[in-house]
């Protein structure tokens, strides 16, 4: 009997552990909602909000690029520019589980296409800065195609 019990203990002990095992946090990942409720709404609103401010901008850093100023694209960059990633990722941070790594990468990209445009501010070089100005454009419209239509 004594070998029965133990038997049924071990059973009992495996059952309790797979159990456990599917109730992790990457199984509820996966059971994720597809689709946002009102609050996650308001919150990923808000803080776009505050990314398409610094966007509303864009055309400044533009016009600086265009003008040669590269005092004041380095300033604009490392000035309004410089809060950018921090903005990025908390919407990031709020996307749909399914959305979160693309928004991330294009998050990236973005934060080093302006690195870039820094450098090459820095260095004077014309035909990085357009290039890298372009692409800071074009990664900036893809993150925001990312984003929930009201």
């Amino acid at each position: 009997m004594k070998r029965f019990h133990s038997f049924i203990v071990i059973l009992l002990a495996l059952v309790i552990t797979v159990v456990i095992g599917l109730g992790t946090p990457a199984h509820a990942a996966r059971q994720s909602p597809a689709v946002y409720t009102s609050d996650q709404l308001d919150t990923l609103q808000k803080y776009a909000a505050n990314v398409q401010a610094l966007g509303d901008r864009l055309p400044e850093l533009g016009a600086l690029v265009e003008a040669e100023d590269w005092i004041h694209v380095s300033n604009f960059i490392r000035g309004p520019f410089g809060e950018l990633r921090a903005r990025l990722s908390r919407v990031t941070r709020n996307l749909l589980v399914k959305d979160q790594e693309q928004a991330r990468q294009i998050a990236k990209k973005a934060a080093e296409a302006l690195e870039s445009l820094d450098r090459a501010a820095q260095d004077n070089n014309v035909q990085a800065a357009d290039a890298n100005y372009a692409a800071f454009l074009k990664l900036y419209d893809n993150f925001f195609s990312l984003l929930p239509k009201s």
